[in-house]
């Protein structure tokens, strides 16, 4: 991907938005593919998917979580964390990331945690949506099924319920900050205590496809002008995992966030008119939706943003009163 942008991120990214941290952080393939391997070692045969590692709660709600589950959470970590880098999992990649499982664990916990209390607090939710990307958004089951698995997912059965649990945590934090309200008061001491953070600059949203020629990137193009779908096309023919799951979408960058040709597009084509753009990473087709002149945001403009940034604080400090009162056994030498 060209540039470092602001994606609208989905709920199940943030969840391991701290843990994809944690791992980039800890180990590169690279450095795990290097380790030094002892002459004779003891083998050790791992403990089977059913093993508990960990028991979140009490009584009969407890969440009895296995290494199996583990295992899954940490591969769809890995998978996301390589989508961003621009590659599919792979099973070596994902072996040589086996040194951060420790680490990992304390993240994954704790997410659990969330997950427990989501579920004690939504007895009774149910999920009637379905995930933004499926079968349709592909020529062929195929490449679904391809585009599943570099994902993390071994089946659509696997990316169905990473989305239905998603969704349950998304209801429960948003039933969470929805406690919270706050007066036009309180609204207008933040701002204006906080006015640095409402200075815009010149801004651009943006939309991209990244293909290998030009002549797919021209072809892509004249559909486009002829009314064609931008992010189905995206999704199904962009060669950028981390912006084609999005349909293409890039957030919004600000003047220099980009390399400089793409750069020069984003802020200077029309809106809704896809351009075509050439970097060292290929052909880019590029739409931009949306830009924003630099300046002060008015109050009456930041006022939601302002709200939703006060109930998002208040209530993340209630979550975390929550997180500590709930009883956990955690077994992290069974993950290991």
């Amino acid at each position: 991907m060209p540039m470092t942008a602001r994606p609208r991120t989905s709920w199940p990214t943030m969840l391991v938005g701290g843990a994809l941290a944690l791992l980039g952080a800890q180990l590169t393939p690279a450095q795990a593919q290097t380790a030094a391997v002892p002459a004779q070692q003891t083998v050790h045969l791992p403990p089977a998917p059913g093993t508990v590692v960990a028991v979140i709660g009490q009584g009969e709600a407890a969440l009895r979580v296995t290494r199996a589950d583990f295992d899954r959470a940490f591969r769809l970590a890995v998978a996301e964390l390589l989508n961003r880098q621009g590659l599919p999992l792979r099973q070596e990649l994902l072996a040589s990331f086996a040194p951060s499982r420790g680490q990992f664990f304390e993240q994954f916990v704790r997410e659990k945690q969330i997950e427990y209390l989501a579920r004690q607090a939504l007895p009774d939710f149910t999920w009637t949506g379905r995930p933004r990307i499926g079968p349709q958004s592909f020529t062929t089951s195929e490449a679904y099924l391809e585009y599943l698995r570099g994902a993390g997912y071994r089946d659509e059965a696997d990316y169905h319920a990473e989305a239905e649990r998603g969704a349950l945590i998304a209801a429960y934090r948003q039933s969470l900050q929805e406690r919270f309200a706050f007066s036009d008061a309180q609204i207008e001491s933040y701002y204006r205590l906080n006015r640095k953070q409402f200075i815009q600059r010149d801004e651009a949203c943006v939309r991209h496809i990244l293909v290998p020629g030009q002549p797919q990137a021209r072809d892509l193009r004249q559909l486009l002008i002829g009314g064609g779908d931008f992010a189905l096309l995206a999704r199904t023919q962009s060669r950028d995992p981390g912006s084609a799951a999005q349909g293409g979408d890039l957030g919004c960058v600000t003047p220099g966030q980009t390399v400089p040709a793409f750069d020069e597009v984003v802020f200077s084509a029309a809106l809704g008119l896809p351009q075509l753009v050439r970097t060292d990473h290929g052909w880019h087709v590029v739409e931009v939706t949306e830009r924003r002149s630099a300046g002060l945001l008015p109050l009456d403009q930041a006022a939601g943003q302002v709200r939703q940034t006060l109930a998002r604080e208040a209530a993340a400090r209630y979550l975390q009163t929550l997180i500590d009162r709930v009883p956990v056994q955690s077994y992290p030498e069974r993950v290991s």
